[in-house]
């Protein structure tokens, strides 16, 4: 019959197994917080080129304001880099739209038309990841447009993949270093006892 593991090992492995499960819900909650917290920053950028697209498509009144708009649309986006839009008219015609984003059919379909847009992430064919929210406009003189607008998150999943990648290199250090301070811990805790015994 195979002898039970002593005391010591037992509380050891005990306390290193809950040591570590705090400190993976504590990454947990940091991860998904961070994550969080780029969600929200795409949000806001988001929100505001949307709403600045709409302004720029309520005040298009002539057919020089729409031959002037691609630039003015342009000068909007410098300096913002991997943001994209799209604007397709009442009949479902580009009237405007940016390179390599690859707006999905779910962002397009049915966007929002009152209140907050739905925020939407997809990757492209070419395996780059946006997110990005959609919104109909009426348009100088009638009828609706649909804009939408993205934003390229490859830099939020590289931070995010090097975080976890981090977090799992501190928990396995801290885990080891967690046992081997519980089993001295627990070996001079328990040294009355063995003198007894």
């Amino acid at each position: 019959m195979k002898p039970a593991p002593s005391l010591t090992l037992r509380l050891t492995a005990l306390f290193a197994v809950a040591s570590t499960a705090v400190i993976l819900a504590l990454g947990y909650l940091i991860g998904a917080a961070v994550e969080q917290h780029f969600v929200e920053q795409d949000m806001e950028v988001l929100s505001g080129k949307l709403e600045q697209t709409r302004r720029l498509l309520e005040k298009a009144s002539t057919g020089r304001d729409f031959e002037s708009l691609p630039q003015q649309l342009d000068d909007a986006l410098s300096g913002q880099r991997g943001l994209a839009i799209v604007i397709l008219s009442p009949e479902g015609g580009t009237l405007f739209a940016t390179r390599d984003a690859g707006f999905p059919h779910e962002l397009l379909a049915q966007p929002e038309t009152t209140g907050v847009p739905r925020l939407v992430a997809w990757k492209t064919a070419q395996d780059r990841p946006f997110r990005g929210i959609a919104s109909r406009t009426t348009l100088f003189g009638g009828g609706d447009a649909l804009v939408a607008v993205a934003t390229d998150i490859s830099h939020h999943e590289q931070f995010m993949a090097s975080f976890r990648t981090t977090l799992w290199l501190f928990v396995l250090v801290a885990a080891a270093l967690i046992g081997l301070f519980a089993w001295a811990a627990v070996r001079r805790g328990l040294a009355p006892l063995r003198e007894m015994k």
